[in-house]
């Protein structure tokens, strides 16, 4: 490898090759990679002038005289010039402007026939825009088009012989009222191609999994399988979800927009009383992610991040979250509040249609510290789960979940906690397949927990549950099972040890045993070890 770089007046020119050969039994490889470019940088010059021309030149030779070219990692060459700002001025109010043009010229080459042959060309212009617009304002603009035009036959195929991406990007961030408000914000659009997904389940280690299989069902038939939730017994967990390589893909338009705001009271009301004393103890925390991918023809929707609807046939896939917090006395040890809401919106293509998930949830949490060892915690929530597939029919429902929590945890040292807990549920389907029949059920669920943490060397965790639920409906059905969560109606009793255990520096140990018995089963016992080393 060789460098160079050489200041000629105004203009500054840089340089570097790097040259590999190395010798195999059957096979030799030959690689050359370099680069050759310069720019003229006048002093307090505004525009800055530039051109770089670079190329990438990996060969393996091959065959009986090892004269035969039969792979290459990477083969092009690329001419590009570029225009950018100079470099900024001083200023006492601290802004800048920074921005930059580039067009890239590239041929790709690739193995064929024993030789090298040339598979495509691409154009590629982009822009780029940075300001600091003051003190914790910045602003970030990134525009880029590329088309790519590729030489079919001769053994060289390809989906489209003439391909075209844009691709926009913005990014906002602005800190407001000595940074007690602070905003971040990204939008996107582009265009691509979204796969069509093909799945099948594995069957894996008992609780790694994601769904279940209920005995006697038939495993070649995908509407067998249900999905586990987390808190489900490690035993019904046996199998997960694969996704297949698919040659089957469709032009789509994605725009993606997330916004995250923080706010706090300014510091100098804590002290104060009255209405600001008291505003002192909020703060919020917001955030907003929208993802679509879309094949709609109109440009407007295309554009807009907030306008789709998950029925619609033109939207190909979505990924919503909205989240909200409110906190009151967040960093006070004796008494806080906490009222959240949640909404999240997931939906995948599949072959042979799609699949729709959905989750909304409001939840209140009351802490409150009793005495020097005794705490005091209360969870109120509400949860809607939806799920809606053309693929998969019996996958459709919508279960609501209200809950509430109340806990009492004693804490003597910071090695050791031992908590109570009472947990009152009741679910519902709201949107039964048949009206007349809906499945509903109750919990009753009294837990105690305990921990010992010693920093360092172990912790060692242990849980014992008991729940009483009623039930109507079909427990095996999709429905019943994410109503259930893997139990059964009646007296239910699970208990679950974990000891992790660090023996060595970056050797770890641990051990986990699981163990339920739903009403009318024998128990079931599971039990796992692992081990970690970390270099």
């Amino acid at each position: 490898w060789i460098g160079a770089a050489r200041k000629f007046g105004s203009l500054r020119a840089r340089a570097s090759l790097f040259v590999l050969a190395a010798e195999g039994p059957r096979s030799r490889s030959r690689w050359r990679r370099g680069e050759v470019g310069g720019e003229l940088a006048r002093p307090k010059a505004r525009i800055v002038p530039g051109y770089a021309w670079r190329f990438d030149q990996n060969r393996v030779l091959g065959g009986q005289e090892r004269d035969s070219v039969v792979a290459s990692a990477n083969y092009f060459d690329e001419h590009a010039v570029y225009v950018r700002s100079g470099a900024p001025q001083a200023a006492d109010s601290g802004r800048s402007v920074a921005y930059r043009l580039d067009y890239a010229y590239r041929r790709t080459f690739v193995p064929l026939g024993g030789e090298i042959r040339r598979r495509d060309r691409a154009q590629t212009w982009q822009g780029t825009l940075t300001a600091r617009l003051g003190p914790g304002h910045d602003f970030a603009l990134l525009a880029t088009y590329r088309d790519v035009q590729t030489r079919t036959g001769g053994g060289i195929t390809a989906d489209s012989a003439r391909e075209s991406a844009v691709l926009t990007k913005l990014d906002h961030s602005v800190s407001l009222w000595k940074e007690h408000v602070r905003s971040e914000l990204s939008y996107s659009v582009a265009t691509g191609r979204e796969p069509r997904r093909l799945f099948q389940f594995q069957e894996t280690i008992p609780g790694q999994g994601t769904h279940y299989l209920p005995p006697g069902a038939d495993p070649s038939d995908l509407n067998s399988y249900i999905e586990a939730q987390a808190q489900a017994d490690p035993s019904q967990r046996r199998y997960v979800k694969v996704f297949l390589a698919s040659d089957e893909y469709i032009v789509a338009y994605t725009n993606r927009f997330t916004w995250r705001l923080t706010s706090n009271a300014p510091r100098a009301w804590r002290e104060a009383g009255g209405v600001r004393g008291f505003a002192s103890r909020f703060s919020t925390i917001t955030f907003l992610s929208f993802d679509q991918r879309t094949i709609d023809p109109s440009l407007r929707r295309r554009l807009n991040p907030f306008g789709g609807e998950s029925t619609d046939d033109n939207l190909l896939g979505l990924n919503q979250v909205v989240r909200g917090t409110l906190f009151f006395n967040r960093a006070s040890p004796k008494f806080g509040a906490e009222l959240s809401g949640q909404q999240t919106r997931q939906k995948t293509l599949l072959t042979g249609g799609s699949d729709l998930r959905g989750l909304a949830s409001q939840t209140l949490t009351l802490r409150r510290t009793l005495s020097t060892v005794f705490t005091s915690r209360l969870d109120v929530g509400r949860t809607v789960r939806r799920s809606v597939s053309t693929a998969l029919i019996t996958r459709n429902f919508q279960v609501e979940v209200l809950e509430t929590a109340p806990e009492v945890a004693w804490q003597p040292n910071q090695t050791f906690r031992l908590a109570t807990t009472y947990r009152y549920q009741r679910k519902r389907d709201t949107a039964p397949q048949d009206p007349a029949a809906p499945s509903a059920g109750r919990f009753h669920e009294t837990s105690l927990e305990s921990r010992l943490s010693q920093a360092g060397k172990r912790t060692v965790t242990g849980t014992l549950r008991f729940t009483k639920i009623t039930f109507q409906g079909q427990e095996n059905a999709p429905v019943g099972f994410e109503i259930l969560n893997a139990l059964r109606p009646g007296n239910n009793l699970t208990w679950q040890t974990s000891v992790e255990q660090r023996l060595a520096s970056g050797l770890n140990i641990s051990l986990s045993y699981d163990g339920r018995k739903p009403d009318g089963v024998r128990a079931i016992h599971t039990g796992r070890m692992q081990v970690s080393v970390l270099f």
